[in-house]
């Protein structure tokens, strides 16, 4: 890995673990941004992963704001849509995350037919977002996902642990996919 100076921006090796001084942290290629104090604000990753399923169906089932509790119960507790404008969609969502409770206020916002944006409008997360793109491939579907994870307040603890925070966004990605699968499969099922 690397050390990187703020004013030249030049990498030089530093362990296992790699450095932009003052500015941002690579860990496991999770960025931790930090303001000029020095203060961290924001862990920055992408997540890639391919999925069996056909982008639009993939799709579908990503941008079904509604189901979520149902795909994902553990992760999504409740989902109430507040309004819905275009292409944005105005969520109060109760979600567990990293073995927190949490409520918060996002903005769906959908582009056809290969993006959704997810972002954090409220809460200790507020500032955060998701940006996943569905690509098509030979055989189904290339899914990333951009994340910039905004931490405020007494959330900011977590940001050392950064790798915790992909590392659940990783399960929670598989997790999705797998359910997505699933559900493809048994709506396909001609006992369904």
């Amino acid at each position: 890995m690397y050390l990187a100076s703020k004013n030249n921006l030049k990498l030089a090796p530093y362990g296992d673990v790699a450095f932009y001084i003052y500015t941002q942290t690579i860990i496991d290629k999770t960025v931790v941004q930090s303001t000029s104090r020095g203060c961290p604000t924001m862990i920055r990753f992408t997540l890639k992963k391919n999925s069996r399923i056909i982008r639009d169906k993939l799709y579908s089932i990503s941008i079904d704001v509604e189901n979520f509790p149902n795909l994902l119960p553990k992760y999504f507790k409740s989902i109430i849509i507040k309004k819905s404008i275009g292409n944005e969609i105005f969520v109060d969502e109760k979600i567990h995350f990293l073995g927190s409770f949490l409520v918060v206020k996002t903005k769906h916002v959908i582009v056809h037919p290969r993006m959704h944006e997810i972002h954090i409008l409220s809460g200790l997360m507020r500032g955060s977002s998701f940006v996943e793109s569905y690509d098509k491939i030979s055989d189904g579907t290339n899914v990333t996902i951009d994340v910039s994870i905004k931490l405020n307040g007494v959330s900011k603890l977590f940001l050392p642990f950064g790798f915790l925070i992909k590392k659940q966004m990783a399960r929670v990605m598989d997790e999705f996919l797998d359910c997505a699968e699933k559900f493809v499969l048994d709506s396909n099922d001609p006992k369904n």
